[in-house]
């Protein structure tokens, strides 16, 4: 009989890695809409070109990072919890950006909705840590 035990400290259940993905897509979705789409999106959204543009690049790596943890076998449950600290940075990140950005209406409640977004994903992430 082959029984393998599970450390908690070294790897998460299979509940990782679906969220994992999930985040991944949805940051690298954004960030090509940034990138390709930041000269529409500054009068839609309200900051710079170039704030978009970096945002665009940061969500890029971000996703190709995500991925990349996504692909581990087993997913370190650290990274995992790591990764959901970082998301829960963006919450505030984008929580804070309509008080230190120009931001049109639309652009605010974009920034909420992505903060409930991420918000989720990190809820997930440390629940899959457990």
């Amino acid at each position: 009989m082959n029984t393998q035990i599970k450390n908690p400290e070294t790897s998460t259940g299979s509940s990782a890695r679906p969220v994992l993905l999930l985040d991944a897509g949805m940051c690298a979705l954004s960030g090509i809409a940034n990138l390709a789409g930041a000269r529409l999106l500054d009068d839609l959204l309200g900051p710079s070109v170039l704030t978009l543009a970096v945002l665009g690049g940061v969500l890029l790596v971000w996703a190709v990072g995500l991925d990349w943890v996504a692909a581990r076998r087993p997913i370190p449950t650290a990274w995992v919890r790591e990764i959901a600290l970082f998301n829960l940075l963006w919450v505030a990140g984008s929580v804070a950006a309509p008080f230190l950005l120009d931001l049109t209406t639309i652009g605010m409640i974009w920034c909420v909705l992505q903060a409930v977004v991420v918000a989720g994903f990190a809820a997930v992430q440390l629940r899959a840590t457990r």
